[in-house]
């Protein structure tokens, strides 16, 4: 089969897309005939351009030309012009649906994200920053773009629960969790430290929970527990005992996860950070709220600890801690979140029923 990989980020970029792109590329590559196809060189509609200019300066919202209709047009037609020369078999849009909405393509095409427009409204602050004519587009653009899908393979459940809500088919919405966004290692069995190291990564502090993650651990500290709490990210002015660290490149992450025994994501709102695939993948328990789509990467009670969001987030945190301070319970998650990694959490996971799924797709023309 071979396969067109559309994305607008480059597949060798290890950061690209949270540290997703390269590694999902790769895994595809290793088991299918895929070339990219990327789409970053296409600049935005000049109409959107000044949209994006006048109403930043005159309105305290924003404007996004990367899902306005005219910038997703005019990405349609280079987008049919680079895989018409192809022929290829199937398309797949990786964080795509500008690029495949009006690109009019003969190739079924299987949609890869992580949640949908509308889910975010209401949910992640930055999207509620967006001008009323941003928000009108971007919500036209993915109703588009749903019917010029086949198939979708969403990373968790929330997002497929999104998908159906906002009208696909149910039958054509499929949960195809991601894996990590560092390479795995083969592990030892774990052992907690005697002080519980836990670590923070927070590229937004507000909304990954910091403030809530600072005062779950200073009360489990006051309570007489023996805990720590490292942080890294775009951080505040930290108390001293917080071990502040700052942005870190992503390949000093494995030695990070192996130096601690839990990772803590209090998070406001969450579609499902790679740190939690990270994580599993390290054998790493996790304490997270039970937000977005959260609840499909950390299963509760098997490789990790979910808390309620809002108001008891951290009380439920603190009694989350106060669990893994006890080595037995540690264990048993630490082992629980391997085991998660190596079944389903992998990229070869990944790819394989992303192939499956490319089968029933293509499965009419090659039947014809």
């Amino acid at each position: 089969m071979r396969i067109e990989f559309v994305t607008p980020w480059d597949v060798t970029d290890t950061d690209a897309w949270s540290g997703t792109i390269a590694p999902m590329y790769a895994a595809l590559s290793r088991h299918a005939a895929v070339t990219p196809v990327w789409t970053g060189d296409i600049p935005p509609a000049p109409a959107d351009r000044f949209l994006e200019r006048g109403i930043g300066r005159l309105t305290d919202r924003t404007y996004s030309p990367h899902h306005a209709v005219l910038s997703s047009r005019r990405r349609g037609r280079v987008v049919a012009e680079r895989v018409a020369a192809s022929g290829a078999d199937l398309v797949v849009a990786v964080a795509a649906s500008t690029d495949i909405v009006y690109a009019r393509l003969p190739q079924p095409v299987i949609q890869v994200g992580d949640t949908t427009f509308a889910a975010l409204l209401g949910f992640y602050p930055i999207v509620d920053q967006l001008h009323p004519l941003a928000v009108r587009q971007a919500l036209r653009v993915d109703r588009d773009a749903r019917r010029a899908t086949h198939s979708f393979a969403m990373m968790t459940d929330w997002a497929v629960r999104a998908l159906v809500r906002e009208g696909a088919p149910a039958d054509r919405a499929h949960t195809v969790p991601f894996g990590p966004s560092v390479q795995p290692q083969v592990l030892a069995p774990r052992e907690p430290h005697d002080e519980l190291a836990l670590l923070l990564v927070a590229s937004d502090w507000a909304r990954k929970g910091g403030p809530a993650a600072l005062a779950a651990v200073e009360q489990a500290r006051a309570a007489g527990h023996r805990v720590s709490l490292t942080a890294v990210g775009n951080l505040p002015s930290l108390p001293d005992w917080v071990d502040a660290r700052g942005r870190v490149p992503r390949h000093t992450l494995p030695e990070l996860y192996l130096q601690h025994d839990v990772l803590l994501e209090l998070a406001t709102a969450n579609t499902a950070g790679m740190t939690l695939t990270d994580a599993a993948a390290y054998g790493l328990p996790v304490i997270a709220t039970d937000v977005g789509g959260v609840a499909t990467i950390v299963r509760d009670g098997e490789t990790g600890l979910l808390v309620r969001p809002g108001e008891p987030c951290v009380a439920d945190a603190v009694a989350a801690i106060t669990k893994l301070t006890g080595g037995d319970r540690w264990r048993a998650l630490s082992v629980g979140a391997r085991a998660h990694h190596e079944a389903l959490l992998n990229w070869d996971a990944w790819a394989t029923r992303l192939l499956e799924l490319a089968d029933d797709a293509t499965l009419p023309a090659r039947t014809a």
